[in-house]
This record gives structure tokens, C-alpha cells and sequence, in this order.
């Protein structure tokens, strides 16, 4: 009995393969949270330091400046080479192995969530925008975990290299648990 299967294309995994992690690699990490997170408090203090931003609590105006920053951050990363990212984020990413003009949209999209976060802070659509996106993405390096894939993380790009679980993990969770946080905060 001949069964038809759909099928996937197989790229080149030869260097998405894990690999031991230099400890220089999570120095250049903790370095890039350590950036994110000054910035987001500077940008706190002097955007929000004798009030709030755009209606939001003090808590809230962080978090929207911290996403904000994230975004603009790690989409920077992805567009270094974004050739490079697009191949490696459709390995893991359930909407980019469908669709690669998505793998290609998606730091530009990351970009504009980031802007948004700064722009646009107490719209909900904003935050549910990037529910949606973290969510999705949190979905695909979930399941590629669970499915014991051992591929490197596209999301910092070339930059730093780290495997899939550390990076894009911590990137898509702590995006979507903030995003939710704020979308829930909007209605509340």
C-alpha cells in the first residue's frame, strides 16, 4: 500500500547541529540583557521618571519599554544576515517551515512591534499583536525541544551562537509572559 505524506523540505542542518557553547557566548548574551535592561531604565527615567507614560503605571511603562527595546534589539540581530536567519528560524518556527516570505517578514515584524511598544503603549492591539508572535514562535521552539532537535538558535543571527532552548526560549517566553501581562493590564 502506497501512502502519500506530505513532506517538509530538508535543508543543511551541518551547521545548525548543537555544539558546546563557548562561556564567551554567554558572556556576549548576559552583555545583551545587561544592555537591554539599562537601556530600558534610562529610557524609564527620562521618558517616565516624573510620571507616567502614555496613561500606564510605572510598572507597565517599563515593561512596554523593556519589549520595546527587545524588539528593536533582537530584530537588529536577525537582519545582520537575514539570509542566515531565515534559513535557520525554518527549521523551528511552525509558520516559517510553511512559509518563508514569514521567516523573512519576521524581524521587520519584530522591528515594528518594537517601535509600536514605544509609539503605541496602551493599545491593546499592540500587545496582542505580540502575544500572537511570541506565542507562535514559543510554540515552534517548544515543539522542536520536545522532538529533541539539536539545532542553533536563528535568533540572535550569526552574532551569537547558542543553541536553540537558551536563547529563543528566554526571547519568545519572556516576550509572550510580558505581552500578556500588558494585554490583561489594558482591560483591567
Amino acid at each position: 500500500m502506497n501512502v502519500s505524506r506530505k513532506t517538509i523540505p530538508v535543508h543543511d542542518m551541518s551547521h545548525h547541529e548543537r555544539v558546546e557553547t563557548p562561556p564567551k557566548e554567554y558572556g556576549k548574551l548576559a552583555l545583551v540583557f545587561l544592555g537591554i535592561i539599562i537601556i530600558s531604565g534610562v529610557l524609564n527615567l527620562a521618558i517616565d521618571g516624573h510620571g507616567t507614560f502614555d496613561g500606564l503605571s510605572q510598572l507597565q511603562s517599563f515593561a512596554s519599554q523593556f519589549m520595546g527595546v527587545f524588539f528593536l534589539v533582537f530584530a537588529g540581530f536577525k537582519l545582520v544576515n537575514l539570509r542566515s536567519f531565515v534559513h535557520g528560524f525554518a527549521m523551528y518556527d511552525i509558520v516559517a517551515q510553511r512559509s518563508r516570505l514569514y521567516a523573512y517578514a519576521y524581524p521587520f515584524l519584530q522591528f515594528g512591534l518594537g517601535v509600536a511598544m514605544f509609539v503605541f503603549p496602551s493599545f491593546a492591539v499592540t500587545h496582542f499583536v505580540a502575544v500572537v508572535v511570541s506565542g507562535v514562535a514559543l510554540a515552534g521552539v517548544v515543539l522542536s525541544l520536545m522532538n529533541k532537535q539539536k539545532i542553533q538558535c536563528a535568533c540572535l543571527g550569526n552574532v551569537i551562537k547558542m543553541p536553540l532552548a537558551i536563547v529563543s526560549g528566554i526571547e519568545d517566553g519572556i516576550m509572550f509572559v510580558l505581552a500578556m501581562l500588558m494585554f490583561f493590564a489594558m482591560f483591567g
